[in-house]
């Protein structure tokens, strides 16, 4: 599974970060941390080339270039999954969650509630990438 991380804040890039770690190698799931970056441009170039299976990506309202890249991901891949963190909930976030399709939403209370929603998301995403690559290797056979 490719994972990518786009986050703002270098404390929760760690936190991002160490949760689908801690939690990938404790199940014993592949993961490949393709890319983790705090750049927009960053997703948009590696987007050019390559897609990954699972987008962990920061949005802010005040920063309308990151409800654009969402916007861009879900249109370059219509099957990928996608993670909205978020500061707080609003109504502007929670239309971009249902454009996309945002497998989930995760508000930022504190580092624990962040790393367990991590955890959770990583997980379920994960079940269905697993059930997905099974699915695709039998149409394939």
């Amino acid at each position: 599974m490719r994972i990518i991380i786009f986050e703002q804040d270098y404390s929760d890039i760690n936190t991002i970060h160490n949760s689908i770690e801690r939690l990938a190698k404790f199940k014993e799931y592949t993961i490949y941390q393709v890319l983790t970056t705090r750049k927009v441009q960053s997703i948009l170039d590696y987007l050019e080339s390559y897609v990954a299976d699972s987008y962990f990506i920061s949005i802010r309202p005040d920063q309308p270039e990151t409800l654009d890249l969402a916007k861009h991901v879900r249109q370059e891949n219509p099957s990928t999954q996608i993670v909205l963190i978020i500061e707080e909930q609003t109504a502007e976030i929670q239309a971009l969650a249902t454009q996309i399709d945002a497998s989930h939403i995760i508000e930022k209370n504190t580092k624990a509630t962040l790393q367990r929603y991590v955890e959770e998301a990583f997980e379920t995403n994960y079940q269905q990438y697993m059930i997905d690559s099974a699915i695709l290797k039998k149409s394939i056979s």
